[in-house]
């Protein structure tokens, strides 16, 4: 029987919000809101039944443009129509025990054409993207500087419909190569004005960004209102992103005060960086740096209660658990944790079918499937 004490165990974040436990539900988009992008009931109720099991539930990322949508039936926030969706999907998660929080996002260069009115993808800069499972290979436009602006304000609005929505915080997405990263990126942005060339510019953008949802919380929130940032730490392009400038991002996060960094990882526990000889874990590196002047939370590939648990021991103040909680929502009943799917099962498991179907398709995770 594995050792559950400390995972279960609660959790003071920043000294004023507890949390049940230490497990957070990971960001996962689960392609289920409705066709014009509104909070589905299916969609609640997954997120019902999962949140007994977390201190916190971060939800799949929302668009704070309607060009920024990064999934088929994704939700969105960029505008007034979807608060009364996302209060129930805010309630439904509270009621369970588990803190909200809405992660907010727009896609660049990954945003997906078909699903925007003008088809037009933006980023830092005209450079081509690559194709991925979830995105094509397509080159954006690059964005102007009244745009950029605009942009920012429109995580400022999606932070305030969050609020009056009822979530207890937003996580600013910053990570897997989206519009926030894509200004961080060395390669991803070419610009030679206020906003791209060196590391300081490249951040600009990150930290407009964090300033804005910080303004706008401190206006309307009326209590003490979470504010995250989820990192992906480097990337693979000769000339891109490396765990320097992420540093250096963490380090601006921390002066902001931010309420939490949180690493978007393979496997956690041994991913380490790609362009140097150092092979200690990320997870152990970045503790390190922090040194608890922030919590840090990390997801990747926490699939059992003794990886999760030896998470914390590494470093971490919360564990991110995703596919897990797919298929195990009453996370503490179970002993073994197994990433079985079946069609059978999925009303038991208060599992959309859009999510089953999704996850089948694009054949890129780690689930067993059976009849």
């Amino acid at each position: 029987m594995e050792n559950k004490t400390k995972l279960q165990q609660e959790f003071t974040l920043n000294n004023k919000v507890l949390l049940q436990n230490h497990i957070v539900m990971s960001p996962m988009t689960t392609w289920s809101s409705n066709a014009d992008q509104t909070v589905s009931d299916a969609e609640v109720n997954y997120y019902r039944a999962r949140a007994k099991s977390v201190g916190m539930v971060i939800t799949g990322s929302s668009h704070v443009q309607e060009n920024g949508v990064g999934f088929t039936n994704e939700l969105g926030v960029y505008a007034d129509r979807f608060i009364p969706g996302l209060a129930k999907l805010a309630t439904a998660i509270k009621a369970g025990g588990a803190r909200a929080i809405l992660q907010i996002n727009h896609a660049g260069d990954k945003a997906l054409p078909e699903l925007m009115t003008k088809r037009d993808v933006v980023s830092s800069s005209s450079v081509p993207a690559p194709e991925t499972p979830f995105a094509p290979g397509q080159t954006p436009r690059s964005l102007t500087e009244t745009e950029i602006l605009q942009v920012i304000q429109a995580f400022g609005a999606a932070t305030k419909r969050a609020i009056q929505a009822g979530f207890d915080g937003v996580e600013i997405h910053g990570a897997h190569g989206f519009l926030i990263q894509n200004f961080l990126s060395p390669h991803y942005n070419r610009r030679t004005d206020a906003w791209g060339g060196n590391l300081k510019n490249r951040l600009r953008f990150a930290m407009a960004v964090v300033d804005e949802v910080k303004k706008v919380a401190a206006k309307y929130a009326k209590h003490a209102f979470i504010i995250g940032y989820r990192v992906t730490l480097e990337e693979r392009e000769a000339n891109g992103l490396r765990l320097s400038d992420t540093e250096a991002l963490i380090e601006q996060l921390i002066t902001k005060q931010i309420s939490y960094v949180h690493l978007s990882l393979g496997d956690a526990l041994t991913a380490h960086e790609h362009h140097s000889a150092n092979s200690e874990p990320f997870i152990q590196r970045i503790a390190k740096l922090i040194g608890r002047r922030v919590p840090l939370i990390a997801a990747g590939s926490f699939n059992s209660f003794a990886k999760m648990t030896a998470g914390l021991d590494s470093g971490l103040d919360l564990v991110a658990v995703g596919q897990v909680l797919v298929t195990n929502p009453d996370l503490f009943n179970q002993e073994r944790l197994p990433l079985t799917l079946s069609l059978k099962t999925n009303d038991s498991m208060s599992l959309p079918k859009s999510i089953f179907e999704s996850i089948k398709k694009l054949g890129v995770f780690n689930f067993k499937f059976v009849d």
